[in-house]
């Protein structure tokens, strides 16, 4: 889907340089329709490929008549993101301050000693 709506961007974008307009004024769901009307003519076999060029010329002159029937208004204020709820706390400055000593925490146990390993076993 994702690749579809690129590839549906990029033909408004080259749509929009070829006829000197803005991109953003390129109503996406016209643009899509003409694209997917023109699909089956676009897959002739290879002997007509000046008609294919053609084709996918008028079909960009097609894009660039796709106007949008509202333009969007112009933001007054930005957006903002909520905090998001959760049964957790939220983090502060005492969260980052802790430390831990790793050296009084973990004991290395060597595969080859199985002295140690037995001790770490009594340990657990």
């Amino acid at each position: 889907m994702l690749i579809m709506y690129n590839l549906v961007r990029l033909l408004i974008r080259q749509a929009a340089e070829k006829h000197n307009k803005d991109p953003r004024l390129i109503s996406f769901l016209d643009a899509l329709q003409h694209i997917i009307e023109a699909a089956p003519l676009m897959t002739v076999d290879d002997s007509a490929h000046s008609q294919k060029r053609n084709l996918f010329w008028y079909l960009l002159q097609v894009i660039a008549d796709c106007d949008i029937d509202r333009p969007r208004r112009h933001r007054i204020n930005p957006r903002v993101v909520k905090v998001k709820m959760s049964k957790f706390k939220r983090k502060n400055k005492l969260h980052k301050s802790e430390k831990r000593n790793l050296e009084q925490e973990l004991k290395i146990v060597w595969a080859n000693s199985t002295a140690t390993m037995r001790e770490a076993m009594s340990m657990a």
